[in-house]
């Protein structure tokens, strides 16, 4: 499953002010984040569980599209929030971004989860990403774009030297995915009280 992060703006800010930080001062960006991404967590388990749609993977969209303050330490703490409520049920966790995004959003924060990234050019790029990681985590798949569609190269632990790999005709000698345009997954916006199931393309998690 994916669940989209964001800091406490908007319209559903409010849910940010109490929570298992604390009731939070209004200044108090630390605290609000906390307990906003705490919150989503739980909104977005509790709405999968309800669609009789349980996930023991969680992905965390950490991407520049979506609303976020330009304090990267507030930032964090949304994200540790959610990482903390998921772990608490006994989810597995992922961080889906990349480290361009990353760093912006979430500066130095490494919560050293597995990784899937973002922005391979093609299939023969695609493994020498794997030796880039970011947030402390080690890459575990990479998204490319491959005839049209979204693909994903399983990273190996050889794929994680810091060493380019030659080009091959062939494409990468690991494994990988290649998904329908049609394909459908659940993705819980960071909006805890408005949930949507919108088509996500190439976006898919290993089993």
């Amino acid at each position: 499953m994916y669940l989209n992060l964001k800091s406490p703006v908007g319209s559903n800010a409010e849910e940010a002010n109490t929570g298992p930080a604390g009731v939070c001062q209004p200044t108090d960006e630390l605290c609000k984040g906390y307990n906003f991404g705490y919150k989503t967590a739980a909104h977005a388990l509790a709405y999968a569980k309800a669609q009789s749609a349980p996930a023991a993977s969680w992905w965390l969209d950490v991407e520049t599209t979506n609303s976020w303050l330009t304090d990267t330490n507030a930032n964090a703490r949304v994200i540790q929030g959610a990482i903390d409520h998921l772990r608490s049920q006994g989810a597995t966790i992922g961080i889906y971004s990349n480290p361009a995004q990353w760093q912006t959003i979430a500066g130095s924060f490494a919560p050293g989860l597995p990784v899937w990234t973002t922005t391979a050019a093609g299939a023969i790029e695609a493994p020498t990403l794997c030796s880039r990681p970011f947030g402390g985590g080690q890459v575990v798949l990479v998204q490319y774009l491959q005839g049209g569609f979204d693909a994903n190269y399983a990273c190996r632990a050889e794929d994680r030297v810091a060493t380019p790999l030659p080009s091959s005709p062939f494409g990468p000698t690991g494994s990988s995915a290649r998904s329908s345009p049609l394909s459908r997954s659940t993705t819980y916006p960071a909006n805890p009280r408005r949930f949507r199931s919108t088509t996500r393309r190439g976006r898919m998690a290993p089993s």
